[in-house]
């Protein structure tokens, strides 16, 4: 799939429920996930990634984030640096993809994720500096339903036939929503 700079797009690790909320009969429950991208977009700059990983533990709605930058002239591997992480490719994708990530459950943050324990929800995927081509691979398991498709086929009266299919994914919150504040309780503002 294509994405902008700057759009989001969403994997989804938990199947979606009749009113849109994560339901955990389904749940993607593998160690990680390859993360493989291309530059599409006309600007030389090597694309960067974004990723946000939406979670539930201990019932508390989680988000961890991680960035990777294939530019090292661009990328630190100081945390506090404010820049985006250096990486070395070491996912398992084909060669049609230029940068592959495994993203590790168990290692991506401390103490990890547990997929069998803590309920994965969604992967957030931004690229950042240029447009990409975007794939995944699931490592251990297999992804819940990331939409629907419906196939047609038509005939016309001198015996023509057509073929159509229309896919949908499945709703995503806006892409804005990644830097609202939230908060599962009520926000308390003091005063100065």
């Amino acid at each position: 799939m294509d994405i902008l700079d700057g759009d989001a797009q969403t994997i989804w690790l938990s199947p979606l429920g009749s009113d849109y909320m994560p339901n955990p009969v389904g749940k993607f429950t593998g160690s990680g996930i390859n993360v493989c991208w291309s530059k599409t977009g006309a600007a030389a700059d090597k694309p960067a990634l974004e990723i946000g990983v939406y979670f539930i533990q201990s019932s508390i709605y989680k988000v961890q984030r991680l960035t990777l930058d294939p530019e090292m002239t661009r990328c630190s591997s100081d945390p506090t640096s404010g820049k985006f992480a250096c990486f070395t490719v070491n996912g398992a994708c084909d060669t049609a993809y230029e940068y592959t990530y495994v993203v590790n459950f168990g290692s991506f943050i401390s103490p990890g994720i547990n997929p069998s324990v803590d309920q994965l929800i969604a992967l957030r995927i931004r690229p950042v500096f240029n447009d990409i081509k975007l794939a995944v691979k699931p490592v251990g398991a297999d992804l819940p339903e990331q939409g629907k498709y419906l196939d047609a086929i038509g005939q016309t009266e001198s015996g023509v036939t057509r073929k159509w299919r229309v896919e949908s994914q499945n709703a995503a919150p806006a892409d804005f929503f990644d830097y609202a504040l939230w908060s599962s309780s009520d926000i308390v503002k003091g005063t100065p």
